[in-house]
C-alpha cells in the first residue's frame, strides 16, 4: 500500500539539507529504546480512539510545534483547504461533510468520523513527511502527506494526491485493516515473520503481533528497527535499519507519552507531578511491567520507589516505610492490592504517613506501619481517621471467634458478625466500663459513639441494652429499658425531651421515672410507657395528672402543624407556641374532632373548656366552641363570641346558638350568628350587636344585612312604653306596640 524504506531515505535527505523531524520533545519523560516492543508498538486503545483532540486541541498542537513559517510557506498550523464531503462506509467511518476547513479541522473530524487517534494522524504525518514541524514545507509534502498510495517501488498514486485525501485515506486504511484483519500480510494473535528492511538480505525476525493497531501500523510500513536503528534512536543505524515504525513509536512517546497502554501513560504523568528524575523518585531502573494480580495493572520501578497503575483506580507512587511495610504485606500482589492515592504526611497526633489502597490503608507512626482494614477501616474513617480522636493505630487487626478489633491511641475498634464495625472511646468508655463493660447490663455496643447537634448538643452510644449520653456541659446518663422505649418514641434525643438529666429511679411498684431536659417519661407495668414533653406536662400537671379526670397518657407526644398533642385516657392536650396547652375533653373533644380536629378549621385551642349546667364553652383559633350535654353545638366567631358571652350566653336572652357563625359578603363584608331568640351581627367597622325582638323581625323585612339598612352599628334601646330604637349603617329602626316599625 505504501512505501518505508525510500521514506526512510527521504528523511535521511532532509536533515542533510537542513530540514529536522522537531526537536526533541519538551516532555521529561523522552522516548527510551529499551522499553520499545515491536510486537506491541501502540494499544488499541489508544490508537483506535476518536475522541482524544478536539479541533482546537489539534490547533493549538500544531502552533506549539512551529512558532512561524518561513516567508513565502504555508506551514501545516496556517494550512486551510476546501474538503468534499464523504459517505459513510460501514463499519469503518462515519459520513464526512465538507466546507472551508483549516488542517486541525480535519484531523480532528478525520480522527473522529473514522475512529482513529488524532494523536496517531499527527504522528504519521509527522513519521512520513515532517509536516508538523516543517516550517517550509513543499507542495509534494501536501499532496502525500501520509504516504499513503506511496509504494516502495513506484511513484505515488495520483488518485490519492492532496492533504484531505491523504488523511481520510490513510484512516479509512487502518480500519481496513481491522474490519478484514486476516486478508494483510500482518495479522495481530499470532507470531507474523517482520523483515528487518526491504532488503531481504537483510534478514527478519519472528514477532507475535499482540493488537490489532500494530497490525495496522507493520501493514502500512512493513518493516521493524534492527539493533542499529533502535541504538540510534534519534538518528540513523547501519545499512539494514528501517525507521518508519520506529519513528511512529518515537514521536508518539515524545509527544503524548507511553504508546503501550494508559497505565504506562498515567505512571509518566504521576512521575512529572513528583518532580521527574530531580524528584524524590529519582532515575528509573526499570521498564513498565505489567501485573496481573489483583484485577491487574502496571509497575514501573525507580531509584527511589516505584509507581503502579490499576485501571480502576490510577497511578500512586511508593516509597520509604510504607513501601518496605506494604511489600511485607505482598505489595500489589497481596491483600492490600493496588494503590488508591499517594503517600500523604498528617501532622495530627503526633504525626506519620498514610496510604491507601484497594483493600486497605497503612498508616506508619512512631508506633510502627500497621495495616487498616476492611469495616473497621470503614468506621475509623468514620470517626475522622487519623485527624481524629482515635489517631494512629498501634496494633494490627487482631480476630478471634468471629470478632475482630484494633487500637488506636484514641480507643477501640471492633467488628463482629452482629453488630458491624463499632469503637468505644474517651468519657464515653468510662461510663461504659462504670456499668460492667461488655459484660455489664448493656451489653456490647452496637454503634460508636454519634455525636448529635439537637438541643444543645452532646454524644450517645447505643448498646444492646441500653444507651449512654453524655450532654454538652453535662454528666454521662443511661438510658434502658421501657422508660428508654418511651423516650425513643418522642423522638429521642432530637425530640421535646432532649438530653436526660437525671438517672432513671423505679418506685415498688414497678412505676419508672426519668427527668429529661424538656419533660419526664413515666412507666408502669400495666399503663406502659409514655414521654411527656414539658409543654403538655404543665397542663397535665394542673389536670390532676394520673390522678385526674385526663387519667394516664394513652400515645406519646404526637409533632401536628407545627404543635403537639397528645391523648391520655379522659380526653387530650394540644399545644403550640402561640396558643400555649389545653386539654380537650368531652362532648367539646368530640365535637371538635368531627370538625377536623387540629387541622380543621377550629385550630389549635386557645383556652381551656368552661361547662355549665351541662353545657361547655372552649374557645379556638378558629372560634368559640359552644356544646350541649347530647353533643349538639356550634361554632361562634371569636368576636360575635364575646358579645354572646356578654349577652349572659346560653342563660341569657338569646338563649342557645342554633347554628354556627355565618360569613357574609358585600360592600362590608362580616359575620351572622343566630340563637334561639335572636341573633349577633359583627363587622370590623361596626362592631358587634345583638337582634332581637321586633326590631329584629322588621329588619328581615328590609332585607337584614344584605339589604339596604345595612349592618347594625349599636344594640336596640327601648323606653318603658315599649317603644325600641336601634341604629343601622343605612338607617335607624324603630319599633312601638302602638305603631309597629319604622326607618327613619
Amino acid at each position: 500500500m505504501k512505501r518505508s524504506f525510500i521514506a526512510v531515505a527521504a528523511v535521511i535527505a532532509l536533515l542533510v539539507s537542513g530540514l529536522t523531524l522537531g526537536a526533541a520533545p519538551e516532555q521529561a519523560a523522552a522516548a527510551d529504546a529499551r522499553d520499545f516492543n515491536p510486537g506491541n508498538i501502540i494499544s488499541d486503545d489508544l490508537f483506535f480512539d476518536g475522541g482524544q483532540m478536539s479541533a482546537p486541541q489539534v490547533q493549538a498542537f500544531l502552533n506549539s510545534r512551529v512558532s512561524s513559517c518561513r516567508s513565502g510557506y504555508t506551514c501545516l498550523k496556517d494550512y486551510r483547504q476546501i474538503t468534499p464531503n464523504r459517505g459513510a462506509v460501514s463499519g469503518r467511518c462515519g459520513a464526512y461533510t465538507g466546507g472551508n476547513e483549516s488542517a486541525a479541522d480535519i484531523i480532528a473530524r478525520v480522527g473522529a468520523a473514522c475512529g482513529i487517534s488524532q494523536k496517531a494522524l499527527i504522528v504519521l504525518l509527522e513519521k512520513e513527511q515532517s509536516l508538523i514541524t516543517d516550517d517550509w514545507p513543499s507542495a509534494r509534502q501536501y499532496r502525500s502527506a501520509m504516504g499513503y498510495g506511496c509504494p516502495d517501488t513506484a511513484d505515488c498514486d495520483t488518485e490519492y494526491y492532496g492533504f484531505f485525501n491523504q488523511v481520510y485515506a490513510a484512516a479509512l486504511q487502518f480500519k481496513n485493516y481491522a474490519a478484514n484483519p486476516t486478508r494483510w500480510n500482518h495479522i495481530a494473535g499470532r507470531v507474523n515473520s517482520i523483515r528487518f528492511n526491504p532488503n531481504a538480505n537483510c534478514g527478519s525476525s519472528a514477532v507475535y503481533i499482540q493488537n490489532q493497531a500494530t497490525a495496522g501500523l507493520y501493514n502500512y510500513t512493513p518493516y521493524q528497527p534492527n539493533a542499529s536503528a533502535l541504538a540510534n534512536l534519534y538518528g540513523t543505524g547501519d545499512g539494514c535499519g528501517a525507521y518508519g515504525n520506529r519513528n511512529f513509536w518515537r514521536i508518539f512517546t515524545d509527544w503524548f507519552g507511553p504508546t503501550t497502554s494508559r497505565g504506562a501513560m498515567a505512571i509518566d504523568n504521576a512521575y512529572q507531578n513528583a518532580g521527574g528524575v530531580n524528584g524524590y523518585l529519582g532515575a528509573a531502573v526499570t521498564g513498565y511491567n505489567a501485573i496481573t494480580a489483583n484485577g491487574g495493572g502496571i509497575v514501573r520501578g525507580f531509584a527511589g520507589g516505584a509507581i503502579a497503575w490499576s485501571a480502576p483506580l490510577g497511578a500512586y507512587a511508593l516509597s520509604g516505610d510504607i513501601r518496605n511495610y506494604y511489600n511485607t504485606r505482598g505489595g500489589v500482589s497481596g491483600a492490600l492490592g493496588w494503590p488508591a492515592s499517594d503517600m500523604n504526611t498528617v501532622t495530627a497526633n503526633g504525626g506519620g504517613k498514610v496510604q491507601a489502597f484497594a483493600g486497605g490503608a497503612v498508616a506508619y507512626s512512631a508506633a510502627g506501619g500497621f495495616t487498616i482494614l476492611g469495616s473497621i477501616r470503614t468506621h475509623f474513617n468514620q470517626l475522622g481517621g487519623i485527624g481524629g480522636s482515635f489517631g494512629w493505630p498501634v496494633s494490627e487487626e487482631i480476630c478471634a471467634s468471629g470478632t475482630c478489633r484494633q487500637e488506636f491511641q484514641g480507643g477501640l475498634v471492633y467488628n463482629s458478625a452482629s453488630y458491624g464495625s463499632r469503637s468505644v472511646s474517651g468519657a464515653m468508655l468510662t461510663a461504659y466500663k462504670a456499668a460492667g463493660g461488655m459484660g455489664g447490663t448493656l451489653g456490647l455496643p452496637v454503634t460508636s459513639a454519634i455525636a448529635i447537634a439537637d438541643n444543645g448538643g452532646g454524644t450517645v452510644q447505643a448498646f444492646e441494652k441500653g444507651a449512654i449520653t453524655i450532654a454538652t456541659n453535662g454528666a454521662a446518663q443511661l438510658l434502658q429499658g421501657d422508660v428508654r422505649n418511651a423516650f425513643n418514641a418522642s423522638g429521642g434525643i432530637a425530640g421535646p425531651l432532649g438530653w436526660p438529666t437525671g438517672a432513671q429511679s423505679c418506685g415498688g411498684d414497678g412505676t419508672c421515672t426519668q427527668a429529661f431536659a424538656g419533660g419526664s417519661v413515666i412507666f408502669s407495668a400495666a399503663k406502659g410507657g409514655f414521654s411527656i414533653p414539658t409543654s403538655i406536662m404543665t397542663p397535665y400537671t394542673a389536670a390532676g395528672g394520673t390522678t385526674g379526670s385526663l387519667g394516664w397518657p394513652q400515645t406519646g407526644p404526637i409533632p401536628l402543624n407545627g404543635g403537639i398533642v397528645q391523648a391520655f385516657e379522659g380526653g387530650a392536650i394540644a399545644w403550640n407556641a402561640s396558643t400555649g396547652g389545653f386539654p380537650i375533653q368531652g362532648v367539646v373533644r368530640t365535637f371538635f374532632n368531627a370538625r377536623g380536629g387540629i387541622g380543621g378549621s377550629l385550630g389549635w385551642p386557645t383556652g381551656a373548656a368552661s361547662c355549665v349546667s351541662g353545657v361547655c364553652t372552649q374557645s379556638f383559633q378558629g372560634g368559640v366552641v359552644v356544646v350541649q350535654s347530647d353533643g349538639t353545638g356550634a361554632v361562634l366567631q371569636p368576636q360575635i363570641a364575646a358579645a354572646y358571652t356578654q349577652a349572659g350566653g346560653q342563660s341569657g336572652a338569646l338563649g342557645a346558638p342554633t347554628g354556627s357563625s355565618v360569613a357574609i359578603s358585600g360592600s362590608t363584608s362580616g359575620w351572622v350568628n343566630a340563637f334561639v331568640n335572636g341573633a349577633i351581627a359583627w363587622t370590623a367597622t361596626t362592631g358587634a350587636a345583638v337582634l332581637t325582638g321586633e326590631i329584629r323581625a322588621f329588619y328581615n323585612t328590609k332585607g337584614g344585612v344584605t339589604g339596604p339598612l345595612g349592618w347594625p352599628t349599636a344594640n336596640q334601646t327601648c323606653t318603658g312604653d315599649g317603644t325600641c330604637t336601634q341604629t343601622f349603617q343605612g338607617g335607624t329602626i324603630q319599633w312601638s306596640p302602638a305603631t309597629g316599625g319604622s326607618v327613619k
